[in-house]
């Protein structure tokens, strides 16, 4: 009580140790046909459903040179949806998101028109949930997700790594990341959902915590990425236009340049998340908070002391552990080494 009408506290400690929400802005989505006859990418909210309190969004981009690749990118899609549908988006974890990737593919076990087919359809997946604690990204296949800070230095914080052939070439150090650019084999895949696995393919799932105004997500297929640089891609989130305008100046590049259906979401941040501890140190609004109710209580020590009444302080215990990295990272399985997926040179 005492606490609870003290200008010092009201004005200051209150404000610092109240808990902070993540707000973002309009979300804006790409979901175009580009050059190819059919539509085989899927995305979640569908273009113009998303708003600022979605948390969360996918891009799925059929596979192609497969059958029915629109059928597998739109029940992964759905699928997700449908079961992330009613939860509190704050208890979202890595094992919830695990439990609904095998439900997905048990879906996609039972939509595959040709069960008895050696040729199976199939789908990339980037995912992003957002909560007041962090952001959970995950993704298969050659579907990217981004993290950016435009007035950063170095203003990639994450981009996923795609799980393709030559990527598993560089990563073996036998083959340069500039021979991987313009490689013949550059779109074949080894990791995606497909039904009847025998081995079902796992998603590299990670977590982020350092969020920041000014931040973006940015989750987009290989069509978006055959026309788009990175280095084009900051160039365009450093402009000083509308984020409606950034995404138009995308698609108008892609339109152009890509031979590939093209997708992709656009998440900006306008409020980001609470700073973490960091190497064994609270962040500074917490610290300073902690002096200042020290100060106030060895202040009410005085007062009341002087005063004859008794007060007594209760000493509070915290642990302060090792370094927390504001990025968790998990590898959920191997891929099996050079396992080709989709040989469809011309994605």
């Amino acid at each position: 009580m005492i606490l609870a009408h003290c200008g010092l506290f009201n004005s200051y400690l209150q404000p610092l140790l109240q808990s902070k929400i993540m707000k973002l802005g309009m979300p804006y989505a790409l979901n175009e046909i580009g050059q190819r006859s059919n539509q085989e990418d899927s995305i979640f909210p569908a273009k113009g459903a998303a708003n600022a309190s979605t948390r969360l969004f996918m891009v799925c981009d059929g596979m192609g040179g497969h059958e029915h690749g629109e059928v597998a990118s739109g029940v992964v899609c759905s699928t997700f949806a449908q079961w992330l549908a009613n939860i509190d988006h704050d208890t979202f974890t890595i094992d919830m998101f695990e439990g609904v990737l095998s439900q997905v593919y048990n879906v996609l076990d039972m939509a595959d028109p040709e069960p008895d087919s050696n040729r199976k359809m199939g789908t990339t997946l980037a995912l992003l949930h957002l909560n007041n604690h962090e952001a959970v990204v995950a993704h298969l296949g050659d579907s990217r997700v981004y993290h950016l800070r435009p007035s950063h230095r170095e203003p990639i914080l994450y981009q996923s790594k795609d799980h393709t052939l030559v990527n598993e070439l560089v990563s073996a150090k036998l083959m340069t990341p500039e021979e991987a650019i313009n490689h013949p084999r550059k779109n074949i895949v080894t990791r995606a959902l497909q039904p009847g696995l025998e081995r079902r393919h796992k998603a590299d799932v990670h977590t982020i915590t350092d969020v920041r105004a000014g931040d973006y997500f940015f989750l987009c297929s290989d069509g978006i990425l055959e026309a788009l640089t990175d280095d084009v891609l900051v160039d365009i989130l450093r402009r000083d236009i509308s984020d409606a305008e950034k995404v138009e100046t995308i698609r108008e590049i892609c339109a152009a340049e890509s031979n590939d259906n093209f997708s992709a979401y656009l998440v900006p941040v306008v409020e980001g998340l609470p700073l973490r501890r960091r190497s064994g140190f609270a962040s500074s609004n917490v610290a300073l908070a902690c002096v200042a109710l020290c100060a106030l209580l060895v202040a009410l020590w005085f007062y009341f002391g002087s005063g004859g009444v008794e007060f007594s302080l209760v000493e509070e215990r915290r642990y302060y552990g090792p370094a927390v990295d504001t990025v968790d990272t998990m590898e959920c399985q191997g891929v099996d080494s050079l396992r080709v997926i989709d040989e469809d040179i011309n994605r």
